[in-house]
């Protein structure tokens, strides 16, 4: 029964990052074509910069809090509370930091406009990844990749909405922190199956 159950785990991980590249390859063509060599290389080089952040900002929490909650007789109501509050607390003096300092930087104003746009939609996406831990230590990671479809859709629509709209780089950057806060949100939503999290220091 378990090894069944793991196996399905697998399946619809596998499916559902099939399914998501694939609306993402969409996402991005549509978005490339629309903002021109100029704009899309503008829209690369501040998500790029705030991918970079995003790195740096884990400090290892999403390992320690997986191996934590998989200890036998865990509070994961607790831990998880712990972890997130420590995180978006972090993230969120990290990403400030980032962000300000991007405008000391040689970029164009638009590039900068375009860092503060995402600051947020990239410290939420930087919280989701340790929030997965929870739906694959309970097998349930149709879960997460629900939320991850999601995700992908709505930025497919809003980025078509956009290109329609006229809008350039920083609308395209905003509509990535709307997706990825959205998507932080129905984590946090669907892993109180598992635990009751609240952000708590």
């Amino acid at each position: 029964m378990q090894t069944s159950a793991i196996a399905k785990n697998y399946l619809v991980q596998f499916g559902s990052r099939v399914l998501a590249v694939t609306l993402g390859l969409i996402t991005l063509a549509i978005m490339t074509r629309a903002l021109g060599d100029t704009g899309f290389g503008e829209f690369t080089t501040a998500v790029t910069y705030l991918q970079m952040v995003a790195v740096l900002v884990d400090l290892g929490l999403t390992l320690v809090l997986i191996q934590m909650i998989s200890t036998p007789g865990a509070d994961e109501d607790r831990l998880g509370s712990a972890f997130l509050g420590l995180r978006l607390v972090s993230n969120t003096l990290i990403f400030a930091l980032a962000t300000v300092l991007a405008f000391l930087t040689p970029y164009n104003l638009v590039i900068k406009l375009a860092i503060s746009a995402g600051a947020i939609g990239y410290l939420a996406l930087s919280t989701t990844g340790m929030l997965t831990g929870f739906f694959q230590k309970h097998l349930a990671m149709w879960r997460a990749s629900l939320a991850e479809i999601v995700n992908r859709v709505l930025t497919l629509i809003l980025v078509i909405l956009a290109v329609r709209a006229g809008y350039g780089v920083i609308m395209m950057v905003s509509i990535l922190t709307i997706s990825n806060v959205i998507h932080m949100m129905l984590l946090i939503f669907f892993a109180q199956s598992f635990a009751r999290i609240r952000p708590t220091l």
